[in-house]
């Protein structure tokens, strides 16, 4: 919220900005013991969707990024479901990859 407060009176100037938010898929399907990690990408989902009504109105857009397993030490540090996805699944370069997609695409998807 300190960065969108720092940010807006440069997009309010432009008429112009976009904002990109890495909830994950935790958002959107939870499970027994990770409460306090779904909670908070569950905020920053919540946060965008309606930050992006506010913003509309300047030509700014808010978009977010929800990614699902990736490659890093949060699996490591977690119950042995996510380390056995943790072990397949993609490294950090894939979401930054959607990252960029996001701000250079020119959609508000």
């Amino acid at each position: 919220m300190h960065v969108v407060r720092a940010f807006f009176p440069h997009f309010h100037e432009r008429r112009a900005g976009t904002i990109i938010n890495v909830a994950a898929v935790g958002s959107r399907v939870t499970f027994p013991l990770y409460s306090r990690y779904h909670g908070t990408k569950w905020a920053v989902k919540s946060f965008s969707e309606s930050l992006q009504f506010e913003l509309h109105p300047f030509n700014s857009r808010v978009k977010i990024v929800e990614p699902g397993p990736i490659k890093t030490g949060f699996c490591d540090r977690s119950m042995e479901s996510m380390q056995k996805a943790g072990e397949t699944a993609p490294g950090p370069g894939k979401v930054a990859e959607v990252i960029f997609r996001a701000a250079t695409d020119g959609s508000l998807r």
